[in-house]
């Protein structure tokens, strides 16, 4: 009993160890590699995992022993993919074989292997909560498994592997099911909080250290794609005015209500940001300076038509100033396009405001 105890507590940290480094792991492939080679990565791994759990097996008496090589195998079917279950399910067959030779036993216990894989694969396809398809996996390995000791187990030993079997199958599945609940609990904290970081607290817009990201893809892409690409640089007109006389409560709603209108004025693919204080800017995807600038109309217009109530009836008119570049309208450079769009808004700023500017050809 000290010894089968021993080794299941050596399965349980082999298990725990592995997935706590493939969680890593297989998020680096997962953005590194294609999405059909990291599959098939990832079930090379889970099936390198369960020739461990063979060479680490549990010793139930001093000539038999278990081993859950098929565990890696579920967690494959119902976190992976159908490709990364097979991939593990091979890799443990031929290992398998290659290595105890081919007999009854190996055949059977391949046969097993691949019957339970189909089977995790079906079960993961149910439109069901988490917890009961690691139900029905189990129920699965224990029926399968037990008809293969049927098999291949002498009468007197089949009770006490069976038992074994049993037992070690339940705890290592609920050990595992609560330790990638817990890591897959993280990934959506922090994901959730890598996404509020990209957002500015005010407006919900994409903030300063996004737009520096978009921006440098965007003109990657449209480089790579021979495509057009503009930007505008927006500056609220009198916004410190508006903040005096009717108070920062009010500033802020202003702000909200230009990023609104940024928002349902531009392209759904278009990138929106709001660059810090009153000024906000426009990644115009695939669009050169004509289009940019009738982009550009639209939101002055969208911006002064709207009429922005106070709580005592008193409405006030919202205009906004706009600097436009374009590349490679205006610049080839795509380095020169944040300063050419900063000099054209300083010039519509000085020009009267409520009115664009757009770069000259360099």
């Amino acid at each position: 009993m000290i010894q089968i105890i021993s080794d299941l507590f050596v399965n349980a940290t082999i298990l725990i160890a592995s997935i706590s480094i493939s969680n890593i792991l297989v998020k680096k492939l997962s953005y590194l590699l294609d999405k059909i080679i990291s599959k098939f990565i990832v079930g090379i791994l889970a099936g390198f995992l369960g020739i461990v759990l063979m060479i680490y097996s549990v010793h139930v008496t001093p000539t038999q022993i278990i081993d859950f090589r098929l565990l890696p195998i579920v967690l494959m079917a119902l976190y992976s993919s159908a490709i990364s279950a097979l991939t593990s399910a091979c890799v443990i067959n031929f290992f398998r074989i290659a290595y105890f030779g081919l007999n009854f036993t190996s055949v059977t216990a391949a046969i097993v292997v691949l019957i339970i894989t189909i089977g995790c694969i079906l079960i993961s396809k149910i439109q069901t909560k988490m917890s009961y398809k690691w139900i029905y996996t189990n129920i699965l390995i224990l029926i399968v498994g037990n008809i293969s000791f049927i098999l291949t187990l002498d009468c007197d030993m089949y009770g006490t592997v069976v038992i074994s079997y049993f037992v070690g199958v339940i705890l290592l599945s609920i050990g595992l099911f609560h330790l990638i609940n817990s890591f897959l609990t993280e990934d959506i904290a922090y994901e959730k909080a890598y996404e509020e970081s990209k957002k500015d607290y005010l407006t919900g817009l994409f903030n300063f250290r996004q737009l520096d990201e978009s921006l440098n893809k965007s003109i990657k892409k449209a480089k790579e794609q021979n495509k057009k690409l503009s930007i505008l640089f927006i500056d609220i007109d009198n916004f410190k005015t508006i903040n005096d006389i009717y108070g920062h409560t009010e500033g802020d709603k202003v702000l909200k209500i230009v990023g609104n209108i940024l928002l349902e004025t531009c392209r759904s693919f278009d990138i929106v940001s709001r660059r810090g204080g009153d000024e906000f800017m426009v990644i115009l995807v695939d669009c050169d300076l004509l289009e940019a600038k009738e982009i550009t109309k639209r939101i002055q217009k969208n911006t002064e038509e709207y009429r922005h109530k106070l709580e005592s009836g008193e409405s006030y008119k919202v205009t906004v100033s706009i600097g436009i570049s374009s590349y490679p309208d205006t610049t080839s450079n795509e380095k020169k396009l944040i300063q050419q769009a900063d000099a054209a808004l300083y010039r519509a700023k000085c020009a009267g405001k409520n009115t664009f500017s757009s770069a000259e050809r360099v």
